[in-house]
């Protein structure tokens, strides 16, 4: 199989399970039940202040709702990208563009009337777009990753890292009027999707939305990868070392899960972004391996002649089995559980420790010692694989 169809530069939803992309009209009805639509134009709206003040997520709670805010609007998007792409006819045309409807609305708002003593009083405002004309403009204009990759950046800026310290709103693009202009559509693209209408899913309907599920969040398949990384997914063994000397990694994970059993840590923390880093790397990791099993697991490999090129310190919880067969311990791995079980785990697990709440159910029930442990030996073997194996 070409898995280039995954790379994360392609259209397609990353946030929806088998049975929401089967139905994505139920699924904007179950999303939007809980969130009232002026609270969610709110907390977008929250989302985009924090990133212009240092440590500006802390006047919004504990920085888990920041980072929800992130994801919700993400699978909006996604939600009505398949309601826009499938749904509704994508020949639908505004009588006006955006940008000639945004000039009329500023012109008949008259913010300066004293400049406009002599223009039409007989016209309150533009009739409101139609919904899914809204959806049609919305997406037309930039694509849905492009969309998705902006949300990405308020969160980065929102939740900083430590190791972005000396990196501004400048290097990100978001002292500009594009990030102004990014909230004013999605904000609008919220209050038109409470005002969507259902339209009847035909058979034509319902088999290009079938195609959609290979993407779904309860099948295996990677979702962080370019294009080049999915050709060669070697390249990505050593993305984990950049920030972090990988020999601390067994404490940071053992650290990060002890963070779902404490509360209020985030009144002293400042640093969210960097859970979210080692997050997001754990899961190129995570789909690395699964690659690699599907690409080279079954190969007799040859071990390096070069011993210069491994420390045993990168390795020690490595019995010597799995240090003389490391595609053993991915086997194991994803044994356990499959791809798309880990991704899940996962991002439970960066919302529990993002929060100040105790999340011991999270804890006992899925974050384990013993889950730990696995990740532990998974980076461990990876760093072998990279290491000894041709």
């Amino acid at each position: 199989m070409d898995y280039r169809i995954f790379h994360r530069d392609n259209n397609y939803p990353t946030t929806l399970n088998t049975e929401e992309i089967e139905q994505p009209y139920q699924a904007l009805q179950a999303f939007l039940a809980d969130i009232p639509c002026e609270v969610f134009r709110q907390d977008l709206e929250n989302l985009l202040y924090a990133q212009f003040k240092p440590f500006g997520w802390k006047e919004y709670g504990a920085p888990a709702n920041l980072y929800r805010t992130c994801y919700n609007v993400k699978k909006l998007l996604d939600i009505l990208w398949l309601i826009n792409t499938c749904c509704k006819s994508k020949d639908l045309q505004p009588e006006l563009s955006y940008t000639e409807r945004r000039k009329m609305q500023q012109y008949y708002r008259r913010s300066f009337k004293g400049l406009f003593n002599s223009t039409p009083t007989d016209i309150e405002e533009l009739p409101q777009l139609d919904p899914y004309l809204t959806l049609v403009e919305f997406f037309n204009d930039i694509s849905l990753t492009v969309w998705k990759n902006s949300i990405n950046l308020w969160a980065y800026m929102a939740l900083s890292s430590s190791y972005m310290f000396f990196i501004d709103e400048d290097f990100f693009g978001v002292g500009n009027n594009t990030l102004i202009r990014d909230y004013r559509c999605i904000s609008g693209i919220i209050s038109a999707a409470y005002q969507l209408e259902p339209v009847k899913l035909d058979t034509a309907v319902m088999q290009r939305l079938s195609f959609f599920k290979i993407f779904a969040t309860d099948i295996d398949h990677p979702q962080s990868f370019e294009e080049m990384e999915i050709k060669e997914p070697r390249m990505v063994l050593n993305y984990v070392h950049f920030y972090m000397d990988s020999r601390q990694l067994p404490e940071v994970i053992n650290t990060w899960r002890g963070m779902l059993a404490s509360t209020d840590h985030w009144h002293y923390h400042t640093d969210p972004g960097n859970v979210i880093f080692i997050k997001e790397n754990l899961v190129m990791q995570i789909e690395t391996a699964w690659m690699l099993l599907l690409i080279e697991g079954d190969k007799t490999h040859r071990v390096r002649s070069n011993a210069k090129l491994v420390n045993p310190d990168f390795f020690p919880d490595l019995n010597m089995e799995e240090q003389s067969d490391p595609f053993s311990v991915i086997e194991q791995f994803f044994d356990s559980q499959n791809l798309c079980v880990w991704t899940e785990l996962l991002e439970d697990w960066i919302y529990g420790s993002l929060t100040d709440k105790n999340e011991k159910a999270l804890l006992n029930s899925r974050v384990t010692e013993k889950t730990c442990n696995q990740l532990i030996k998974l980076l461990q073997a990876l760093y072998l694989i990279n290491k000894r194996f041709d």
